[in-house]
């Protein structure tokens, strides 16, 4: 069947202090069971209907008609579609791409923002006319105005509370250190004068996924990364991820992707 996606592309002119948007697309037949995937620019996205789910290394938040999200540079993600999901995005770069984004307070890992089906339609409208002479202009244009709508409810709010900032601190500190088998919310919690039990449940609050798993994800993801580069010895990819049992890293790592380590590896070779 002939696909009904639409993308347009745009000869980004970037500066550094301009925004360049690079294309401007409908995806009406997404696959239902993406794989992770990773971009090397900014994505802004609106649903235009039908129903899925945003999944990163955080966790997943469902998709519904009306939303926005935001893909980051280098950072892993998939969309999954539930059912009937078709949705728009423009995709950008620039040094005022970080800074507008920035601006929203638009994390990486919890970039869905509800309440805009009022837009949906003037995004399927621009998408029509979007053409070689006018699709920088109007892209650019529904960029800035869902920035500037992010903008306003942000300043309506504490930009970071407390117990947030605690669970960027722990996040940020397990992405630099999920490498090492002894590193658990406890030993980070010990090294920074924390309850543990409170910062485990702010972290769930602000993550949307629990410290456990959100290591583990963490290390499997690394794990298929080493395998995706070439590495063939399942016990050296769980050492290097993170895990001090090769079996049980073999077994979390089949509970995960379906597939076991050494079966993965053997279809890269």
């Amino acid at each position: 069947m002939e696909s009904d996606n639409v993308c347009k592309f745009n000869a980004a002119n970037d500066d550094g202090e301009t925004i360049g948007i690079l294309n401007f697309c409908y995806e009406k037949n997404s696959v239902p069971d993406p794989l992770f995937t990773m971009n090397a620019v900014f994505r802004l996205h609106i649903v235009a209907r039908g129903e899925g789910a945003f999944a990163t290394l955080n966790g997943s938040i469902p998709l519904r008609s009306g939303d926005v999200f935001f893909t980051y540079p280098s950072t892993d993600y998939y969309i999954r579609n539930d059912g009937g999901l078709e949705y728009m995005y423009i995709s950008f770069v620039g040094l005022r791409a970080y800074k507008l984004v920035e601006r929203a307070g638009i994390p990486r890992g919890a970039a869905v923002r509800n309440g805009f089906g009022d837009l949906t339609d003037v995004w399927e409208h621009a998408v029509a006319c979007a053409a070689d002479g006018n699709i920088d202009l109007i892209a650019e244009g529904i960029l800035l105005y869902i920035i500037g709508r992010l903008c306003a409810v942000r300043s309506g709010k504490d930009i970071a509370s407390k117990s947030e900032k605690i669970a960027l601190l722990i996040k940020k500190q397990t992405e630099e250190r999920f490498c090492d088998p002894q590193l658990s919310l406890n030993v980070l919690c010990e090294e920074n004068f924390y309850n543990a039990k409170y910062v485990s449940s702010v972290f769930k609050k602000y993550m949307g996924i629990g410290f456990s798993e959100y290591l583990t994800t963490l290390r499997l993801n690394n794990a298929q990364r080493l395998i995706n580069s070439g590495f063939k010895s399942v016990k050296q990819i769980a050492a290097l991820s993170g895990f001090d049992d090769a079996l049980y890293f073999s077994k979390l790592y089949k509970r995960h992707y379906g597939i076991s380590p050494a079966k993965a590896i053997e279809c890269w070779i």
